[in-house]
C-alpha cells in the first residue's frame, strides 16, 4: 500500500508496532498510536488514510524486513542447489532466526494470525502475500521441471496444495512466545518430511 514518506515515519511505525502487538486490530487505538508517536492528527492523516492503512503499512514493513533478512542470511549458491523441500526448510529456519532477533515482529505475526476470519486479515493479505505467492508458484513450476515432484500429480493440484502448506505453517502449528521457537524448528523438520514423503510408513 503506497503512502507518502515523511521524516517521522519510523517513529510512527514503532508506536504502531507496540500497540498492535499488545491488542488485536479492533481494540488497538489509533489515538494512542498517534500520541505515543508524538504526532498531530493532522500530520498522521496527511500521510495515512486511517488505522487500516497504517496497519497494512506496518505489516508490509515487517514482511519486507523478514524477507530482506532471509536474503541477507542465505547462501545463494547453497539455496540454488536445493530441491523445493530443502529450500523451504532452509528459508523457514532463517525465518525462525529472524523471530529470535526481532521478537516484536514475531509477536506481530502471531497477533496477525489471530485475525484470521476477520475482514482486516483478508484485506491485509492482498498487500503482504502477493510477491511471496508469485515466488512460490515459480518454485513449484521449477520443481516440476527438475522432476522433484511426481508428474502424475497435475500442477493445478500441486500449486494450491503446496502454497497452502508453505504459507499456513504458523496457523497449523500455532505456538505462543519465543520459548517455543525450538519446538518450531522440530516441527518444521517433520512438516517438510511430510510434504516430501506423505504419511505412508
Amino acid at each position: 500500500m503506497e503512502t507518502k514518506k515523511f521524516e517521522r515515519r519510523d517513529q510512527l511505525i514503532a508506536a504502531a508496532l507496540e500497540e498492535f502487538i499488545d491488542k488485536d486490530y479492533e481494540k488497538a487505538s489509533l489515538n494512542t498510536i498517534i500520541k505515543n508517536a508524538n504526532l498531530s492528527k493532522g500530520v498522521f492523516y496527511y500521510h495515512f488514510k486511517n488505522k487500516e492503512s497504517l496497519y497494512i503499512a506496518l505489516l508490509e514493513d515487517a514482511s519486507n524486513k523478514k524477507w530482506q533478512y532471509i536474503k541477507t542470511h542465505s547462501n545463494n549458491k547453497d539455496f540454488c542447489e536445493m530441491d523445493i523441500f530443502d529450500g523451504f526448510l532452509y528459508q523457514a529456519k532463517i525465518g525462525v532466526k529472524f523471530a529470535r532477533d526481532f521478537p516484536k515482529y514475531h509477536q506481530l505475526a502471531r497477533m496477525f494470525s489471530k485475525e484470521k476470519g476477520n475482514p482486516i486479515y483478508h484485506t491485509s493479505l492482498k498487500y503482504i502475500k502477493i510477491s511471496g505467492t508469485d515466488a512460490l508458484e515459480k518454485m513449484i513450476k521449477a520443481a516440476y521441471q527438475n522432476e522433484e515432484i511426481r508428474s502424475d500429480y497435475p500442477i493445478s493440484f500441486t500449486i494450491p496444495l503446496l502454497s497452502h502448506l508453505f504459507t499456513e505453517f504458523d496457523s497449523i502449528f500455532y505456538l505462543d512466545g519465543n520459548n517455543d521457537l525450538e519446538k518450531t524448528l522440530e516441527l518444521l523438520e517433520k512438516y517438510v518430511e511430510f510434504m516430501r514423503y506423505g504419511l505412508k510408513p
